[in-house]
């Protein structure tokens, strides 16, 4: 499991709100994500 897919986990078992906040720190950094998969964890996150 990679750095997105915890971010969405924490979400599901309730340990964080919003990944949206997370994501977009993530995106600043030089960690590299395409924009399809930023909505794919959005959409999955339910956000």
């Amino acid at each position: 499991m990679g750095t997105l897919g915890l971010i969405l986990r924490a979400k599901r078992l309730g340990v964080i709100i919003s990944v949206r906040p997370l994501l977009d720190k993530v995106r600043l950094t030089d960690f590299w994500v395409t924009e399809s998969l930023f909505e794919f964890i959005l959409t999955e996150a339910g956000e």
